[in-house]
């Protein structure tokens, strides 16, 4: 989500289940494991009388995009038998949750704006791999009992 976002300013619907994954190891790290997101570290770039209001708003930023990713994965709710969906019910867990996609997300996206040439060259190696590896459609023939999988 954060390559498309940096590479071409919007999204597919290609990142449907990173972002559900995501959200649920989120949710998994706040409900099972009691984690939060990562503490800030201002000292020396923050007067120390305003750290608290800052860490604030940084955390309440990180939390709206968390949220806005989290929308998106639509996971349960807390009716749900689903323990995730529980974990999203609660609103102090469902923030931290958010909180902890926020920050992954800023740190994905300031990783590819920081390398943008080198992840440039390695999908351009990849296609050109693609290209001398010449792959080719499959013919199916859904009446060849040959190409069915035995399951």
């Amino acid at each position: 989500m954060a390559a498309e976002h940096v590479f071409y300013g919007e999204n597919s619907n290609g990142v449907g289940g990173d972002i559900q994954s995501a959200t649920w190891i989120a949710s998994r790290m706040v409900g099972m494991s009691g984690m939060g997101p990562e503490p800030l570290d201002l000292r020396g770039r923050v007067a120390k009388e305003r750290l608290p209001e800052v860490e604030k708003e940084l955390m309440e930023r990180f939390e709206r995009i968390g949220l806005r990713i989290m929308n998106r994965a639509r996971v349960g709710s807390a009716m749900d038998s689903d323990p995730i969906g529980s974990v999203l019910g609660d609103p102090s867990k469902r923030s931290a949750a958010a909180q902890i996609l926020g920050q992954a997300y800023l740190t994905a996206v300031c990783c590819i704006r920081a390398n943008r040439e080198a992840v440039a060259a390695v999908a351009d190696a990849l296609v050109e791999l693609l290209d001398a590896a010449a792959p080719r459609a499959p013919v199916i023939d859904v009446l060849d009992e040959s190409i069915w999988p035995k399951v």
